[in-house]
């Protein structure tokens, strides 16, 4: 799929028509994903290629269907590099999994040109209004969402959604069909002197964590985010 796309990402809010409330995970999910970017056009000079882990895990489901979900960024091969404190995060989402803060939403940087740009990663649940299905399509925060068939990635029957703003296409996404997990997700943004790169992230791992190690893990994550105290801006 040929893309086109400025590389503000907007995250997706709560949306404009009222969605259909999805069925809330369950606490102690972990999804395990992996992601790169790279040009999308090889030359020769790869310098702009970041590769990385990214880890979520559903440390709360409240009473109104909504969930916390914690993340934590690990950063591979190429550079600049986050700081301790920017590599994890936890992101609260609504009973219809729009995220409700974009305070500690993920990212990963990238250079190119001497120029440095963060590049937001999307979040593990996938909002929409309605319940996805065959040529499905809404408006969302000036973004148009269209639903353009159906794929198996990763042994998971996912629907295929595109993405497009005024200018033209700017992302695909895979959510499984059965559940609202963002099994595929393919952008294409622009570094430096607007030199397209692809962010490539797909899920590599799904499993539910036993209440034992749920418990540690959010007490890690709380202990860690104690030391670096609250955030009052963005991470990115």
């Amino acid at each position: 799929v040929g893309l086109v796309v400025s590389l503000s990402i907007v995250p997706i809010n709560v949306p404009a028509v009222q969605a259909a409330p999805a069925k809330p995970p369950t606490a102690g999910l972990r999804l395990t994903y992996s992601g790169k970017v790279q040009p999308a056009n090889p030359t020769g000079d790869d310098s702009s290629t970041r590769s990385f882990r990214l880890s979520f895990l559903v440390t709360e489901v409240t009473a109104s269907g909504g969930c916390r979900v914690a993340w934590v960024l690990d950063e591979g091969a190429g550079a600049p590099r986050w700081s301790w404190a920017q590599r994890f995060g936890t992101v609260p989402t609504n009973r219809f999994f729009a995220t409700t803060s974009d305070r500690e939403l993920p990212a990963i940087q990238a250079e190119r040109d001497g120029a440095v740009r963060a590049i937001m990663l999307r979040q593990p649940f996938f909002a929409s209004p309605e319940p996805l299905k065959e040529k499905a399509q809404w408006e969302d925060n000036q973004l148009h969402f269209e639903v353009i068939g159906r794929e198996e990635v990763g042994g998971r029957r996912s629907w295929k959604v595109a993405v497009s703003s005024k200018t033209g296409p700017r992302e695909v996404v895979w959510v499984d069909d059965q559940e609202s997990v963002v099994t595929r997700h393919r952008e294409l943004v622009f570094l430096g002197q607007g030199v397209p790169h692809e962010l490539s992230v797909d899920l590599d791992k799904s499993e539910t964590v036993s209440a034992e190690e749920l418990a540690r893990q959010s007490k890690a994550h709380m202990s860690i985010a104690g030391l670096r105290g609250p955030v009052k801006d963005k991470l990115t």
